[in-house]
Protein backbone atom coordinates (compact mmCIF):
# COMPACT_ATOMS: atom_id res chain seq x y z
CA UNK A 1 0.00 0.00 0.00
CA UNK A 2 2.61 2.81 0.69
CA UNK A 3 0.95 4.78 3.03
CA UNK A 4 3.04 7.77 5.02
CA UNK A 5 1.64 8.62 8.41
CA UNK A 6 0.15 12.08 6.83
CA UNK A 7 -1.81 9.64 4.23
CA UNK A 8 -3.07 7.38 7.16
CA UNK A 9 -4.55 10.20 9.20
CA UNK A 10 -5.97 11.71 6.26
CA UNK A 11 -7.49 8.43 5.10
CA UNK A 12 -9.26 8.54 8.38
CA UNK A 13 -10.27 11.74 7.86
CA UNK A 14 -12.00 11.67 4.42
CA UNK A 15 -13.75 8.31 5.10
CA UNK A 16 -17.56 9.21 4.47
CA UNK A 17 -16.69 13.53 3.33
CA UNK A 18 -17.64 14.64 0.21
CA UNK A 19 -14.99 16.62 -1.65
CA UNK A 20 -15.77 20.26 0.11
CA UNK A 21 -16.09 18.74 3.30
CA UNK A 22 -12.75 16.62 3.13
CA UNK A 23 -10.94 20.14 1.81
CA UNK A 24 -12.20 22.79 3.81
CA UNK A 25 -9.87 23.01 6.50
CA UNK A 26 -5.89 24.36 5.43
CA UNK A 27 -4.47 22.70 8.90
CA UNK A 28 -3.34 19.90 6.33
CA UNK A 29 -0.76 22.73 4.98
CA UNK A 30 0.19 24.29 7.82
CA UNK A 31 0.41 21.10 9.63
CA UNK A 32 1.89 18.59 7.50
CA UNK A 33 2.78 20.73 4.84
CA UNK A 34 0.58 18.92 2.23
CA UNK A 35 -2.91 20.06 0.48
CA UNK A 36 -5.89 18.24 1.67
CA UNK A 37 -6.35 18.19 -2.39
CA UNK A 38 -3.13 16.23 -2.96
CA UNK A 39 -3.63 13.57 -0.22
CA UNK A 40 -6.98 12.48 -2.17
CA UNK A 41 -5.14 12.20 -5.77
CA UNK A 42 -2.76 10.40 -3.64
CA UNK A 43 -5.06 8.11 -2.03
CA UNK A 44 -7.51 7.36 -5.11
CA UNK A 45 -4.05 6.47 -7.12
CA UNK A 46 -3.19 4.12 -5.14
CA UNK A 47 -6.52 2.62 -4.76
CA UNK A 48 -7.05 2.97 -1.26
CA UNK A 49 -10.29 4.78 -1.60
CA UNK A 50 -13.45 5.59 -4.17
CA UNK A 51 -15.56 8.01 -5.12
CA UNK A 52 -19.06 6.44 -3.81
CA UNK A 53 -22.34 7.19 -6.15
CA UNK A 54 -24.49 4.72 -3.83
CA UNK A 55 -27.47 6.42 -2.98
CA UNK A 56 -27.17 4.53 0.61
CA UNK A 57 -24.17 7.23 1.24
CA UNK A 58 -24.82 10.39 -1.22
CA UNK A 59 -28.55 10.83 0.05
CA UNK A 60 -27.00 10.78 3.79
CA UNK A 61 -25.09 13.55 3.07
CA UNK A 62 -28.22 15.73 2.37
CA UNK A 63 -30.25 17.96 5.46
CA UNK A 64 -33.25 16.53 6.37
CA UNK A 65 -34.87 19.43 4.80
CA UNK A 66 -33.48 18.37 1.25
CA UNK A 67 -34.80 14.77 1.65
CA UNK A 68 -38.42 16.22 2.55
CA UNK A 69 -38.29 18.62 -0.14
CA UNK A 70 -37.01 15.72 -2.68
CA UNK A 71 -39.61 13.69 -1.65
CA UNK A 72 -42.63 16.62 -1.52
CA UNK A 73 -41.58 16.60 -5.26
CA UNK A 74 -42.75 13.35 -5.78
CA UNK A 75 -45.95 13.25 -3.90
CA UNK A 76 -44.52 11.21 -0.65
CA UNK A 77 -44.53 10.87 2.80
CA UNK A 78 -41.97 13.20 4.73
CA UNK A 79 -42.58 11.85 8.15
CA UNK A 80 -39.87 10.02 10.12
CA UNK A 81 -36.51 10.05 10.88
CA UNK A 82 -33.32 10.60 8.62
CA UNK A 83 -32.77 7.28 8.44
CA UNK A 84 -36.71 6.13 7.18
CA UNK A 85 -36.21 9.76 4.84
CA UNK A 86 -33.12 7.98 3.39
CA UNK A 87 -34.80 4.70 3.10
CA UNK A 88 -37.76 5.84 1.41
CA UNK A 89 -35.83 7.60 -1.15
CA UNK A 90 -34.26 4.53 -2.30
CA UNK A 91 -36.89 2.23 -2.02
CA UNK A 92 -38.72 4.54 -4.60
CA UNK A 93 -35.69 6.12 -6.77
CA UNK A 94 -37.14 5.11 -9.98
CA UNK A 95 -39.91 7.79 -8.82
CA UNK A 96 -38.20 10.11 -7.80
CA UNK A 97 -36.43 12.72 -10.01
CA UNK A 98 -32.66 12.63 -8.60
CA UNK A 99 -31.56 15.99 -10.34
CA UNK A 100 -33.46 18.11 -8.21
CA UNK A 101 -31.25 16.81 -4.87
CA UNK A 102 -27.60 17.92 -5.30
CA UNK A 103 -25.83 14.47 -4.68
CA UNK A 104 -22.15 14.25 -4.55
CA UNK A 105 -19.96 11.40 -4.56
CA UNK A 106 -18.92 10.25 -1.19
CA UNK A 107 -15.40 9.31 -0.32
CA UNK A 108 -14.96 5.85 0.57
CA UNK A 109 -12.17 3.98 2.24
CA UNK A 110 -12.40 -0.03 0.14
CA UNK A 111 -13.56 -2.50 2.15
CA UNK A 112 -10.35 -4.77 1.50
CA UNK A 113 -8.65 -1.78 3.91
CA UNK A 114 -11.46 -2.03 6.37
CA UNK A 115 -8.53 -3.82 9.07
CA UNK A 116 -6.60 -0.97 7.91
CA UNK A 117 -8.43 1.46 9.22
CA UNK A 118 -9.51 -0.07 12.09
CA UNK A 119 -5.47 -0.95 13.35
CA UNK A 120 -4.79 2.71 12.46
CA UNK A 121 -6.86 4.44 14.90
CA UNK A 122 -4.85 5.19 16.98
CA UNK A 123 -3.51 8.27 14.90
CA UNK A 124 -6.18 10.26 15.51
CA UNK A 125 -5.32 9.91 18.92
CA UNK A 126 -1.56 11.64 18.55
CA UNK A 127 -3.05 14.11 16.09
CA UNK A 128 -5.32 14.94 18.62
CA UNK A 129 -3.05 14.65 22.08
CA UNK A 130 0.31 15.00 21.56
CA UNK A 131 3.66 15.24 22.22
CA UNK A 132 4.01 12.20 20.39
CA UNK A 133 4.06 12.75 16.18
CA UNK A 134 1.75 10.67 14.42
CA UNK A 135 5.17 9.95 12.17
CA UNK A 136 6.53 8.22 15.91
CA UNK A 137 3.19 6.48 16.40
CA UNK A 138 3.12 4.85 12.64
CA UNK A 139 6.66 4.10 12.60
CA UNK A 140 5.85 2.00 16.02
CA UNK A 141 2.66 0.33 14.22
CA UNK A 142 4.79 -0.58 11.58
CA UNK A 143 7.71 -1.69 13.40
CA UNK A 144 5.02 -3.61 15.45
CA UNK A 145 2.18 -4.64 13.28
CA UNK A 146 0.55 -7.45 15.03
CA UNK A 147 -0.68 -5.26 17.68
CA UNK A 148 -4.62 -3.75 17.72
CA UNK A 149 -4.55 0.16 18.21
CA UNK A 150 -5.21 0.01 21.63
CA UNK A 151 -1.91 -1.76 22.00
CA UNK A 152 -0.18 0.44 19.80
CA UNK A 153 -1.17 3.26 21.59
CA UNK A 154 -0.52 2.13 25.06
CA UNK A 155 2.58 0.45 23.91
CA UNK A 156 4.30 3.92 22.24
CA UNK A 157 3.12 6.14 25.21
CA UNK A 158 4.94 3.43 27.95
CA UNK A 159 8.00 3.14 25.87
CA UNK A 160 8.25 7.00 25.31
CA UNK A 161 7.72 7.14 29.33
CA UNK A 162 10.65 4.65 29.73
CA UNK A 163 12.78 6.42 27.74
CA UNK A 164 12.22 9.93 28.71
CA UNK A 165 12.96 8.67 32.21
CA UNK A 166 16.16 8.44 31.41
CA UNK A 167 17.00 12.35 30.20
CA UNK A 168 17.03 15.11 33.21
CA UNK A 169 14.01 16.75 31.77
CA UNK A 170 11.44 14.48 32.54
CA UNK A 171 8.71 16.50 30.97
CA UNK A 172 7.67 13.87 27.72
CA UNK A 173 7.44 11.19 30.95
CA UNK A 174 4.83 13.23 32.83
CA UNK A 175 3.24 13.97 29.80
CA UNK A 176 2.88 10.07 29.02
CA UNK A 177 2.03 8.81 32.23
CA UNK A 178 -1.37 11.17 32.14
CA UNK A 179 -2.12 9.64 28.85
CA UNK A 180 -1.51 6.54 30.05
CA UNK A 181 -3.47 7.10 32.65
CA UNK A 182 -6.39 8.74 30.66
CA UNK A 183 -6.68 6.34 28.05
CA UNK A 184 -6.57 3.12 30.62
CA UNK A 185 -9.61 4.39 32.22
CA UNK A 186 -11.55 5.98 28.92
CA UNK A 187 -10.78 3.77 25.92
CA UNK A 188 -9.97 0.46 28.29
CA UNK A 189 -11.68 1.17 31.10
CA UNK A 190 -9.03 -0.46 33.23
CA UNK A 191 -9.34 1.47 36.77
CA UNK A 192 -6.09 -0.42 37.84
CA UNK A 193 -3.81 0.12 35.52
CA UNK A 194 -5.02 4.04 35.12
CA UNK A 195 -4.17 4.50 38.98
CA UNK A 196 -0.85 2.87 38.38
CA UNK A 197 -0.08 5.60 36.33
CA UNK A 198 -1.52 8.65 37.86
CA UNK A 199 0.06 7.57 40.55
CA UNK A 200 4.01 7.66 38.28
CA UNK A 201 2.45 10.74 36.88
CA UNK A 202 1.84 12.41 40.10
CA UNK A 203 4.95 11.07 42.10
CA UNK A 204 7.41 12.14 38.85
CA UNK A 205 6.27 15.73 39.38
CA UNK A 206 6.85 16.00 43.01
CA UNK A 207 9.69 13.76 42.70
CA UNK A 208 11.61 16.12 39.78
CA UNK A 209 10.28 19.64 42.19
CA UNK A 210 11.97 17.76 45.15
CA UNK A 211 15.19 17.89 42.91
CA UNK A 212 14.82 20.77 41.83
CA UNK A 213 14.02 22.24 45.58
CA UNK A 214 17.18 23.66 46.99
CA UNK A 215 18.09 25.15 43.26
CA UNK A 216 15.19 27.17 42.98
CA UNK A 217 13.76 27.83 46.66
CA UNK A 218 16.05 30.92 47.02
CA UNK A 219 15.05 32.74 43.75
CA UNK A 220 11.49 31.56 43.32
CA UNK A 221 8.84 32.79 45.94
CA UNK A 222 5.56 30.88 46.61
CA UNK A 223 4.57 26.94 47.01
CA UNK A 224 7.26 24.48 44.83
CA UNK A 225 5.24 21.45 45.12
CA UNK A 226 1.53 21.65 43.07
CA UNK A 227 -0.87 18.99 42.26
CA UNK A 228 -3.66 20.45 39.68
CA UNK A 229 -7.03 20.77 40.84
CA UNK A 230 -8.46 18.05 38.05
CA UNK A 231 -5.17 15.37 39.40
CA UNK A 232 -6.17 16.07 43.22
CA UNK A 233 -9.75 15.28 43.08
CA UNK A 234 -9.79 11.94 40.89
CA UNK A 235 -7.80 10.81 44.39
CA UNK A 236 -10.24 12.41 46.52
CA UNK A 237 -13.23 10.91 44.50
CA UNK A 238 -11.13 7.22 45.04
CA UNK A 239 -10.86 7.76 48.72
CA UNK A 240 -14.81 9.46 48.69
CA UNK A 241 -15.81 6.09 47.27
CA UNK A 242 -14.28 3.65 49.37
CA UNK A 243 -11.83 2.66 46.78
CA UNK A 244 -9.02 3.55 48.69
CA UNK A 245 -8.18 4.29 52.10
CA UNK A 246 -5.32 6.90 52.96
CA UNK A 247 -3.12 4.08 53.92
CA UNK A 248 -3.76 1.94 50.79
CA UNK A 249 -2.98 5.63 48.50
CA UNK A 250 0.37 5.87 50.04
CA UNK A 251 1.35 2.76 49.54
CA UNK A 252 0.16 2.35 46.09
CA UNK A 253 1.76 5.55 45.67
CA UNK A 254 5.72 4.46 47.04
CA UNK A 255 5.30 0.76 45.18
CA UNK A 256 3.48 1.59 41.68
CA UNK A 257 6.86 4.01 41.36
CA UNK A 258 9.61 1.08 42.23
CA UNK A 259 11.03 2.11 38.37
CA UNK A 260 11.46 5.97 38.62
CA UNK A 261 14.62 6.94 38.70
CA UNK A 262 14.81 7.90 42.65
CA UNK A 263 15.72 5.99 45.96
CA UNK A 264 12.85 4.86 48.31
CA UNK A 265 13.36 7.38 50.82
CA UNK A 266 12.50 9.93 48.20
CA UNK A 267 9.95 8.52 46.95
CA UNK A 268 8.27 7.70 50.63
CA UNK A 269 8.33 11.83 51.29
CA UNK A 270 6.46 12.73 48.02
CA UNK A 271 3.77 10.44 48.88
CA UNK A 272 3.25 11.41 52.16
CA UNK A 273 3.38 15.00 50.75
CA UNK A 274 0.58 13.92 47.73
CA UNK A 275 -1.47 11.89 50.61
CA UNK A 276 -1.26 15.28 52.72
CA UNK A 277 -2.18 17.58 50.32
CA UNK A 278 -5.23 15.26 48.80
CA UNK A 279 -6.45 15.27 52.44
CA UNK A 280 -6.40 19.22 52.44
CA UNK A 281 -3.70 19.17 55.24
CA UNK A 282 -2.77 22.84 55.25
CA UNK A 283 0.69 22.36 56.10
CA UNK A 284 1.42 19.75 53.62
CA UNK A 285 4.06 21.75 51.74
CA UNK A 286 5.53 23.13 55.10
CA UNK A 287 6.33 19.95 56.51
CA UNK A 288 8.26 18.42 52.96
CA UNK A 289 9.97 21.97 52.86
CA UNK A 290 11.24 21.14 56.94
CA UNK A 291 12.13 17.28 55.24
CA UNK A 292 14.18 18.49 52.65
CA UNK A 293 15.90 21.41 54.84
CA UNK A 294 17.36 19.10 57.56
Amino acid sequence: MGLNAVEVLYLHFVHGRIHEEATQYNFWLTQYSVKAADLIRSLLDKGVIFENNDLSVTLWKLKVPELKTLLRHSGMKVSGTKGKLVERAIENRHLIDLNLADLKPVYTVKSDYDAFLKDTEFINYFHFNGHISIYEAYEYYLTHPDRTSNEVAAGILAADAEESLRTPNKYRAIKSFQLLSHFYLQQLNDLNSSIYYLNNFTMLIILQSMTNYHKYKSIMPGSHFNIDNFTAEKYRVLLKTNQMTPYGLNQSLVDDTENLPYSYEQRKMAAKFIVDYIMEDNEAESKLRRLLDE
